[in-house]
């Protein structure tokens, strides 16, 4: 197993955890390796994931979705999942790809696609279940943003794709490529490569949003100009428009709401920029869930002392030093 495969292989085995965002975050990563080195701890974790797994497989008779890979999601944010998704395409020759459970708040795409594989067979991923194997289907489904996969009891595989998607429409209409591979006759590579289409449409769930244009020179950092917040119960979505220094120039900041630790990364379609670094950024942002939509909110950026302190009500925006915040 070469480099790539082996932090493939990482990168996926550890999403059969119900972690929900968590598997996006940087700090979830670390802890994804720290277990890699212990696998005396991994195994304990494993045997409880795969525990987690039976005893929701009991409970589910429609079968696992987008709860399970959110493990702490409200039930508030349970009851906006779309199940019974309309849908076409989908059907390959050695395996089908059909939308369990699908929700869309208007910045984020997320959906459970359940693949299964002929008989005889079991659908795989890419450094998942080793090296080529002859009863194997190579498959692969969406675009952009993050996978994760878990396998329930009867060999259905399940692909949660997280995408970064931004629409003002009442409906979105999706179209996400699928395919298969199957094993070469030696058994050394995939091949007989097959490829469709997955369509179906979700409706957007409305935000509630608050918005706030101020000029903050941040320390000679960055000036922010505009900022909004968009709060649904799968997420906060929070939307800055700003200037770069010259000292940050097209460098991108990794801003976080509350502890520094929290600051988002570039992976998993979390965090999305447009712009240029003369006219200025429009940054999206995608954080933990907060109980409800937030009046104030103190944004901090890994790296500065200061921290800034927006008032939605009251349309203000503070510079805060650190020493002197409470």
């Amino acid at each position: 197993m070469n480099e790539h495969e082996l932090e493939d292989r990482l990168h996926h085995e550890r999403i059969i955890l119900p972690e929900g965002f968590d598997g996006r975050q940087e700090a979830v990563l670390f802890r994804a390796m720290e277990q890699k080195r212990r696998p005396v701890q991994r195994a304990f974790v494993l045997a409880v994931a795969l525990a987690l797994l039976i005893c929701a497989t009991a409970l589910a008779a429609d079968g696992l979705g987008l709860a399970f890979f959110w493990g702490d999601a409200s039930p508030d944010a349970e009851s906006l999942v779309e199940r019974g998704v309309p849908q076409s395409g989908g059907q390959l020759d050695d395996a089908t790809f059909t939308v369990r459970e699908a929700v869309f708040d208007g910045n984020t795409l997320q959906a459970v696609v359940a693949v299964q594989a002929v008989e005889g067979k079991r659908a795989v991923m890419q450094g998942y279940h080793g090296n080529v194997s002859a009863d194997g289907v190579l498959v692969d489904c969406g675009e952009e943003g993050s996978i994760e996969w878990a396998e329930e009891e009867d060999g259905t595989l399940l692909l949660y794709i997280s995408q970064a998607i931004f629409s003002e429409e009442a409906q979105l209409s999706v179209t996400w490529p699928c395919s298969t591979a199957l094993a070469s006759a030696d058994g050394s590579r995939w091949v007989h490569e097959q490829s469709g289409v997955l369509c179906f449409e979700v409706p957007r769930i409305e935000a509630q949003t608050l918005k706030l244009s101020a000029t903050v020179d941040w320390s000679g950092l960055l000036t922010v100009t505009d900022v909004e917040v968009a709060y649904t119960p799968l997420g906060m979505d929070l939307q800055i428009r700003y200037v770069p220094g010259e000292r940050l120039k097209n460098a991108v900041p990794s801003f976080y709401v509350g502890r520094e630790e929290d600051a988002v990364n570039h992976r998993g379609g979390e965090i999305s920029r447009t712009g240029n670094a003369q006219d200025g950024y429009t940054l999206h942002v995608r954080f933990y869930t907060p109980d409800s939509l937030p009046h104030t909110l103190t944004l901090g950026v890994r790296g500065m002392e200061d921290r800034v302190l927006f008032d939605f009500d009251r349309q203000t925006a503070i510079l805060i030093a650190k020493e002197v915040e409470q």
